[in-house]
C-alpha cells in the first residue's frame, strides 16, 4: 500500500510555491525516512519551474510546524552505520533545500524542534506567527 504524501506543492497565481507539510493520521508533523523521496520530488518540480519567484514552507497542522524526527524511526536503527545513513539522507535533503536559486521562507507556527528547526534553518528566511 502506497503511503499518502505528507508534502503537497501548490503554485499560487503570483508564482509563489507553497509547500504544505501534513503527516497523515498524526497530530504532529514528524520527519520520517520515507519522506526523502517525497521532498526530493517536490524540490525537483520547484527547480524545473523557471517561473517561480519564491517558496513558502508551511504546516497544514493547526498548532505545530514540525516536531522533529520520528523517534520510533531512530529507535529502529540496528547499527551506528544505519543511523548515520539516516542522518546523511536528512542532511542531503536540507542541502538541496538551501541550494534553491529562489527565496525560500519557512512560515513557522507552533512547535519547531530538532529536524523541524533544521529545515527552518535551511531556509534563508523564517517567520514565526501565532
Amino acid at each position: 500500500m502506497e503511503m499518502k504524501s505528507a508534502f503537497t506543492l501548490t503554485v499560487r497565481p503570483d508564482n509563489v510555491a507553497v509547500v504544505a507539510i501534513d503527516v497523515p493520521d498524526e497530530k504532529m508533523n514528524t520527519l520520517k525516512a520515507e519522506f526523502g523521496g517525497q521532498v526530493r520530488s517536490i524540490l525537483k518540480q520547484i527547480r524545473e519551474n523557471k517561473t517561480l519567484l519564491g517558496v513558502v514552507i508551511i504546516s497544514a497542522k493547526p498548532d505545530n510546524f514540525i516536531a522533529g524526527a520520528d523517534i520510533n524511526m531512530i529507535g529502529r536503527c540496528q547499527s551506528a552505520q544505519e543511523a548515520e545513513a539516516l542522518a546523511r539522507q536528512g542532511q542531503q535533503v536540507m542541502a538541496e533545500l538551501s541550494s534553491l536559486s529562489i527565496p525560500v521562507v519557512a512560515a513557522i507556527h507552533g512547535a519547531c524542534l530538532g529536524g523541524g528547526l533544521e529545515l527552518a534553518l535551511a531556509c534563508p528566511r523564517a517567520y514565526l506567527y501565532r
